[in-house]
């Protein structure tokens, strides 16, 4: 055992190598916009000390070297604009421990992914995103201290956004400690995890702060994981910002209780699974602050929510050193619920960037934008497909021929090819999204009964039905967010009619759908996307866990926990992969859902709106990206 974990750190220190090596960034110049600064950026092993020269205007961008840069074809940065984005719908939350429709753009993370990546190398088109492709943001680099100890550098003179009560404070070490204390139930009055987010973490027993700048996470154990859980735990897979501890104590003494039927701890202030609508002083616009690069400046519930610059912002363009972020001025949220309106709106050039990965564009919409407007870009990116969850602890769910059953009346196939118009293939898979193919086992692989298990088979399904004791069918209900797809609910009902299944659609607002799933009262079926979820493999495979409060299927199978166990342990990462291969096909065998397909979420956005190459997560991004005034005019 002392032999693995040693080579596990071994195999740390080579990761950590090549992430420094990533982070050395040559020498520009450029003329800009913000006043005159110079800026010096300590990492381990690694300095980075850009000549920092700016003036009033942005009119070129030249480098030092007389080597051509990838971002080079992107054109010039220019300085003001507003942005306008469409989407379906926005849920007033902005906790950055909460991820029930968190708004993410005023909040920064330790580290994110590397800007400076050439897309052909990584094109960032997935969620799960490799240690050595992130570059730290509020921190600059970390080390291995000891086997159980990794040290975080944290970058100096960054400050809290500009507003009560922080007031525009200094970010410090102390502000990591709070924000995993309170995701850790470690200290600081929060004595249990985070329901949401707290079991993301297992490796990690504690942060304590060194100094002013410096953090150590210690560790309980060090696995295939640990690093991840590091590098990546400000992304979809842990939480997507720090919260500043002013601004948590609005909403009083920290809550400790244990949610209702939920486990590993207590829910965020302001709300928890089984309970009301997050609402008090965490949920209001006008007191939001964090450390990003826009500033919450006004919102109209269920209309806008409007972002402006942050004057005081710290970033830099990685590409172009000397540039103070963000490039745009405003950037403003618009509740579009129709499609149709909110694809005339990008025709009219009222919206400028159209990207949502539950209401997202269809392969229709793409291909006529481009015949009426054929500036529109557009590019797409691999996103979770939907599954029909059984709740698995009710009749008539309980009947493995029933879940089968209806697996089997899905045509999955015909789906693709009408529906989605032959964008994606229509393959089956399961909880992992076939785009990390080193955790999953492509359906040609399947053994021959399964793979016939998960296709179009109305026969056999009628046999299963009967074999159940439900010759004529029954009736189910079908619970729906109303953020998600509405259409294809519709084409598997008729579908399930076929053989005598009667299902009625219930659609509730996401915010009443969510807090209703995770308090237990969807009785029957609940449409998610879980089926090929893109995003860290280790959390898509928790979804069948006690650990997750998504499992909406109520299962709890030993057997399934006990090899998700072995995965977190693995201290070899091809052992974790080896191990997660076999929990996805046992997941697959069990039928606690019925999975679909991963789906392909598409995007439009003007081609004045410059600096972005189809990246699928533009949150921190929309820093880095501006709006071209020549082409807009």
């Amino acid at each position: 055992m002392k032999k693995s974990v040693i080579g596990v750190m071994v195999v740390i220190i080579l990761v950590l190598s090549s992430i420094l090596a990533s982070c050395v960034t040559s020498t520009t110049s450029t003329t800009a916009q913000p006043p005159a600064t110079t800026t010096t950026q300590s990492t381990v092993q690694t300095s980075i000390k850009p000549a920092v020269q700016t003036s009033t205007q942005l009119l070129t961008t030249t480098s030092s070297s007389k080597a051509a840069h990838w971002w080079d074809s992107l054109g010039v940065p220019q300085y003001g604009g507003a942005l306008n984005i469409a989407v379906g719908n926005f849920d007033i939350n902005f906790d950055a421990h909460d991820p029930r429709g968190l708004v993410a753009n005023e909040y920064d993370g330790l580290f994110f992914y590397d800007w400076s990546v050439d897309p052909s190398i990584h094109p960032y088109k997935n969620e799960f995103v490799e240690p050595e492709y992130h570059k730290g943001m509020l921190a600059t680099g970390w080390e291995q201290t000891d086997p159980l100890t990794i040290t975080v550098h944290l970058r100096e003179g960054v400050h809290w956004q500009d507003r009560a009560p922080v007031n525009g404070r200094e970010f410090t070490a102390d502000d990591v400690v709070y924000n995993f204390d309170r995701v850790l139930g470690t200290g600081n009055g929060f004595t249990v995890p985070n329901p949401f987010i707290g079991n993301n973490f297992p490796d990690i027993s504690k942060v304590v702060a060194v100094d002013k700048y410096t953090v150590q996470f210690k560790l309980k154990k060090a696995t295939a994981f640990t690093i991840y859980q590091v590098l990546t735990s400000q992304c979809p897979g842990g939480f997507l910002g720090f919260v500043a501890p002013e601004w948590v104590a609005l909403g009083g003494p920290p809550k400790n209780e244990q949610p209702d039927g939920g486990s590993g701890g207590g829910p965020p202030p302001g709300g928890g699974p089984g309970g009301p609508p997050p609402s008090g002083p965490l949920y209001e616009w006008n007191k939001v602050v964090g450390t990003g690069p826009f500033i919450l400046s006004d919102l109209m519930s269920g209309s806008t929510m409007t972002f402006s610059k942050n004057p005081n912002y710290w970033g830099h363009d990685e590409r172009y050193p000397q540039n103070q972020l963000p490039y745009i001025d405003t950037m403003k949220l618009i509740v579009i619920k129709d499609m149709a309106t909110r694809l005339a709106s990008v025709r009219t050039a009222k919206i400028d960037f159209v990207s949502d990965r539950r209401e997202y564009p269809s392969w229709q919409d793409v291909a006529n934008m481009k015949k009426t407007n054929p500036d529109i870009q557009s590019s797409s990116f691999p996103v979770e497909g939907y599954s029909l969850e059984f709740r698995c602890d009710k009749q008539p769910f309980t009947d493995m021929n029933v879940r089968k059953a209806l697996q089997m009346a899905v045509d999955l196939k015909s789906i693709a090819r009408s529906y989605f118009g032959g964008t994606v293939d229509g393959t089956p898979c399961g909880l992992v999204n076939p785009i990390n193919t080193e955790w999953v086992v492509p359906f040609n692989e399947w053994p021959a009964d399964l793979q016939q298990e998960y296709s179009y088979n109305v026969a056999k399904t009628r046999q299963l039905m009967t074999e159940a004791g439900y010759p004529n069918g029954f009736k189910t209900t079908l619970l729906v967010s109303s953020q998600d797809n509405q259409q294809l609910p519709q084409i598997i009902k008729s579908m399930f009619t076929d053989i005598g299944v009667d299902m009625t659609i219930e659609v509730m607002d996401n915010t009443s759908f969510m807090t209703y799933c995770q308090s237990g009262k969807n009785e029957q079926l609940t449409f998610f996307p879980s089926t090929g979820v893109a995003w860290d493999p280790l959390q898509d495979l928790r979804y069948r866990t006690h650990y997750e409060w998504r499992n909406f299927t109520h299962v709890s199978d030993p057997t399934y926990e006990a090899m998700y166990e072995k995965i977190t342990a693995a201290v070899d990462l091809s052992e974790a992969k080896s191990l997660a291969k076999e929990a996805y096909m046992y997941e697959l065998e069990q039928h606690w859902e019925v999975h679909m397909f991963g789906n392909q979420a598409n995007m439009l956005w003007q081609s004045y709106f410059q600096g972005y190459s189809g990246q699928c997560d533009t949150s921190p991004w929309f820093a880095r990206i501006w709006i071209d005034q020549t082409l807009k005019k």
